[in-house]
């Protein structure tokens, strides 16, 4: 994958989107692209200031119940946020996290979803002013069946394109 012409080709297409449900569609659909992922493997939030929480907007499921509080201590997406860096982590599923919302179904497709065993956290925003977090995932039952670890080259290719996502989000 052209990093850059796909940073364009997306930046094109959702500004052809008007609705915010739209882009979130678009981007989730473009990170499954970009990454070889199943539609469980991409979650995307926005910062709720009213309520000082960080909300899903992706998957669909989750966004009516589906927050984290930002004073939350034990979360990946509250520290991506407060820290204003892409991290990523390919032994998640060692790490001591909240992981409610990994057993909820959110694919029609399948069984019950499997546990998250690698991931990459980004913010979105510009400067210091952050309003998000991408997070894409790889699943499996184990370490060993949910695909290879993510890689310098991925992480970078993911911050290049949560800039385009930070002007749609």
């Amino acid at each position: 994958m052209k990093v850059d012409d796909f940073c364009r080709k997306l930046d094109e297409h959702l500004t052809t989107r008007a609705s915010a449900p739209e882009r979130y569609e678009v981007a989730a659909s473009a990170l499954c692209q970009a990454f070889r992922l199943k539609a469980d493997e991409v979650a995307l939030f926005t910062v709720d200031s009213e309520a000082d929480v960080l909300r899903f907007v992706w998957p669909t499921k989750l966004t009516g119940t589906g927050t984290i509080p930002l004073s939350g201590k034990d979360s990946l997406a509250i520290r991506t946020l407060t820290e204003k860096k892409a991290i990523v982590n390919n032994r998640f599923s060692n790490t001591y996290h909240a992981s409610i919302f990994e057993h909820i179904k959110t694919c029609p497709e399948g069984n019950a979803p499997n546990p998250i065993q690698r991931i990459i956290s980004a913010p979105l925003g510009q400067g210091e002013e952050m309003h998000g977090v991408v997070q894409i995932s790889r699943r499996g039952p184990s370490s060993n069946e949910a695909g290879n670890d993510f890689t310098k080259d991925e992480l970078a290719a993911l911050t290049a394109i949560t800039t385009v996502l930070s002007r749609h989000i």
